[in-house]
């Protein structure tokens, strides 16, 4: 599976190693059904050593989406889905070349059956469509000596309409400005309850008026007519590091960019590769293969696991999830799988599931960063208790384990089979974590965040798990997804 982390966007970490030959560059195409037409969605996207990190910023919310790469040198394919990205309730207008200036709109009845704002005080709210058609295509000719005139058509023009929506701080004024100030077409996603396909469209004037008689205050009111035009085709995309949202956090200005030698039009071009000191490597493993009892195999980004902590045969790959086993529960043994990473910043996330909820006493899930032996490392565990109630700590082990911050009371009962997603990160000597239920929307803020600055290093990432020695029904078996990891 992709990393949905950014927004309503699919990322893909890909690797053409191992192929017929030596890939250079591919095409990427995408379809809405098993054995549906595919639409190009780039080409000609730069390869660095036969890898790249591609995002599809124009996705449709709630499909089902195919994916082809095929390399244009050798012709070997990625085919991968389907994936969905979740319905999530909001309104975005997004640029498909600067998906940095994105924006997503909260809409914040006041009265009637619509939900309220998920968020109790957002900066963008959307006002809704006005004035929606579709003007004729039609000209009426007189003709000499005829009642009627000549009537020549043909098939509608698209829709045309206004945008209406409200900013309520000054810097989202701002960020309005940055999302329409490029005058190319945007794209519009809206609600299922609105029964309108994700469309791009051409913004007219930007017009707006203050939302108070006290032109002090923040709040705007804007209307934008538009048209709705085709698909445009965007910008190449590059390795990781060459990728939008990854360049405008190591090059926020103008300045940055152009201090280390490099031009944005190079970096519209594709040619921006890895600038100094620039974001490093990702990781990502969707499991889709099949590796028998011994370990894990290598991830889709070509890092080889390693079975760091217990009995190698209680790891394997199904074809859809990472297993680690654990059969009976008087060993009480860990059991950790972890991959190599160098960056002295970590950002993880993975899914797990349990095929049992633990009798008896209480099983555990932790990711893990900073990993360098068994007595050495930075985790997020979750308990899930004999009930199924399940808690939420930051851990480490520097020699001795100990717990980093009071215990989050997730709200959560496990029930067997049930998916949930975890993100562990560090950045700094700051360390977050936060769990949710995958395919519901993730948490805005972290639900632990600590300081910490005992370990340090190179070492590596992975996921562990444990059943208590009292457990009353063993075997269970825990299942692992999504991987992605970056800085």
């Amino acid at each position: 599976m992709p990393d949905l982390i950014r927004g309503p966007y699919v990322r893909w970490s890909l690797s053409f190693i191992g192929g017929t030959g030596v890939d250079t560059s591919f095409l990427a195409q995408r379809r809405l059904t098993p054995d549906g037409p595919y639409t190009t969605l780039a080409e000609a996207v730069p390869l660095l050593g036969e890898r790249a990190v591609f995002i599809d910023n124009t996705a449709p919310i709630g499909a089902d989406l195919y994916y082809l790469f095929t390399g244009d040198q050798t012709g070997d394919t990625i085919t991968v889905g389907p994936v969905v990205l979740p319905v999530q309730g909001y309104t975005w207008i997004k640029d498909p070349g600067r998906p940095w200036a994105d924006l997503r709109f909260d809409t914040c009845p006041t009265t009637g059956p619509a939900a309220p704002c998920t968020d109790p005080n957002p900066a963008y709210v959307w006002g809704g469509l006005s004035g929606l058609g579709q003007a004729e295509d039609a000209g009426l000719f007189e003709i000499l000596n005829s009642d009627v005139p000549a009537d020549v058509w043909a098939r509608r023009k698209s829709i045309t309409g206004t945008l209406v929506f409200f900013t309520r701080t000054l810097e989202a004024t701002d960020r309005v400005y940055d999302l329409f100030t490029a005058g190319g077409p945007l794209q519009l996603q809206l609600p299922d309850i609105y029964g309108w396909a994700d469309a791009f469209i051409q913004p007219g004037e930007l017009r707006w008026e203050y939302g108070s008689r006290d032109q002090r205050k923040a709040l705007r009111r804007y209307e934008v007519p538009f048209r709705v035009v085709g698909r445009p085709l965007g910008p190449i995309q590059g390795v990781d590091c060459a990728n939008w949202c990854e360049v405008q956090e190591a090059f926020p200005t103008f300045g940055d960019m152009s201090s280390v030698g490099q031009t944005w039009l190079e970096l519209a071009q594709g040619d921006v590769l890895c600038p100094p000191d620039g974001p490093g490597e990702t990781i990502q493993d969707t499991f889709t293969r099949t590796v028998p009892a011994g370990g894990w195999g290598v991830a889709n980004t070509g890092q080889t696991w390693v079975v760091s902590e217990g009995p190698a045969a209680e790891f394997a790959v199904n074809g859809t999830v990472g297993v680690q086993s654990h059969p009976v529960a008087a060993s009480d043994t860990f059991h950790t799988t972890t991959l190599p990473w160098v960056a002295p910043d970590t950002n993880l996330r993975v899914d797990f599931a349990l095929t049992a909820a633990p009798a008896g006493a209480s099983a555990y899930v932790f990711p893990v960063v900073q990993y360098a032996d068994t007595t050495h490392m930075y985790m997020a565990r979750v308990e899930i208790s004999s009930i199924g109630a399940m808690s939420l700590t930051l851990r480490k082990r520097d020699g001795a384990e100990t717990s980093l911050a009071a215990a989050y009371a997730t709200g959560f009962t496990y029930v067997a089979g049930a998916w949930y997603t975890m993100r562990l990160a560090r950045v700094g000597t700051t360390l977050r974590t936060k769990i949710w239920l995958r395919g519901t929307t993730e948490p805005t803020g972290w639900q632990i965040s600590v300081t910490d600055a005992a370990l340090s290093g190179p070492a590596s990432v992975g996921v562990r798990s444990l059943i208590s020695s009292t457990v009353a029904n063993a075997p269970i078996d825990f299942h692992f997804d999504n991987l992605w990891v970056g800085p």
